[in-house]
């Protein structure tokens, strides 16, 4: 048994490598017994059920049905590109929906995973958007606007975002950068006081990680980073605990 994380693909269309590159990771990766996490920002942009969107990835929505008939736990967290997604999965009842964070077991290790959005409580233009893209008003638009309509103003959001910060954080100035990693670690020497032995984060795309040692007992953090990129996603088993696997496209 293992647990597979993966976030912050930002697929953007049907075409895009990273998306048959993540098609091909489930296919390999997630078997019988085994837990599947897609810990946000899969897509550049899916909010709520849109048919359009549900059409074009019709291939990721009908391989996670046969995983989980397969025996395969998948958990989908949602991240800031894509939320208010349970009416997106109502008709394969094995993916759980989690809005901020989940909890795994594997023998006697606790697996802590969060997309990680919510990790810097300073950035607070952020998490003014974070309440509002997240209210009732946006729900009830994504259900009743046109699917052309919400998709635009996701990709026009989207591109806003992107601007705003970059994708990579090693772009940053060191400080800037050494304050990131700061807040991720503290984060998750926190959630390792807190009993977890592996904590698994996303969201800064930081292909960042830290061990902690403290009375005997070791703990890691590892942050998925940006696969785009990176071409790395997470994986925790009882026999090499925490580590990086490649994306492969063979």
């Amino acid at each position: 048994m293992k647990v597979v994380v993966i976030s912050d693909i930002h697929i953007r269309d049907e075409q895009d490598p990273l998306y048959h590159l993540l098609l091909k990771m489930i296919l390999k990766e997630a078997n019988s017994g085994d837990v599947l996490v897609l810990a946000g920002d899969i897509f550049d942009f899916l909010v709520g059920r849109q048919p359009t969107l549900m059409a074009r990835y019709e291939g990721f929505f009908r391989l996670l049905r046969e995983k989980c008939e397969a025996g395969v736990r998948v958990t989908y967290i949602e991240g800031n590109h894509d939320f208010h997604l349970e009416s997106s999965f109502k008709e394969i009842p094995g993916v759980s929906i989690q809005p901020v964070e989940a909890e795994f077991q594997i023998g006697l290790k606790k697996i802590y995973v969060a997309h990680g959005d919510l990790v810097d409580q300073e950035d607070h233009g952020y998490l003014f958007l974070r309440r509002f893209f997240r209210s009732v008003f946006i729900k009830w638009a994504a259900l009743v606007l046109p699917s052309p309509v919400v998709e635009w103003i996701g990709n026009r959001s989207s591109r806003a975002s992107s601007n705003l910060k970059p994708r990579i954080p090693t772009t940053l100035s060191e400080a800037r950068l050494e304050k990131l990693r700061s807040i991720y670690r503290g984060f998750a020497r926190e959630k390792f006081h807190d009993g977890f032995d592996a904590v698994v984060l996303g969201h800064c795309h930081d292909l960042d990680g830290a061990n902690f040692i403290e009375e005997g007992r070791m703990g890691s953090y590892l942050n998925v980073g940006y696969p785009r990129s990176h071409h790395s996603y997470v994986v925790f088993d009882d026999v090499n605990g925490l580590h990086r696997r490649a994306l492969h496209s063979d």
